[in-house]
């Protein structure tokens, strides 16, 4: 941000001059467009490395069937 803060999550939304950022364990934080000095958006997931190693097929079935009802 301007103000020399940094800001990182998924982009909710960005309308009427304002970008909603959902954070990972925070609510959404609402940014008006004015305060941001740069927007960059990762290509790298948010999920750390090897998180479902431990899961079995049922839990990682389990897992996919729900995020794809969170679209």
């Amino acid at each position: 941000l301007k103000d020399g803060s940094l800001v990182s999550g998924f982009l909710a939304s960005h309308q009427d001059g304002t970008l909603v950022i959902r954070q990972i364990g925070a609510d959404a934080r609402a940014i008006p467009a004015a305060e941001v000095k740069q927007h960059v958006i990762s290509k790298r997931s948010l999920m750390p490395e090897g998180l479902i190693d431990g899961f079995s097929e049922q839990q990682v079935a389990d897992l996919f069937a729900y995020m794809m009802t969170l679209r």
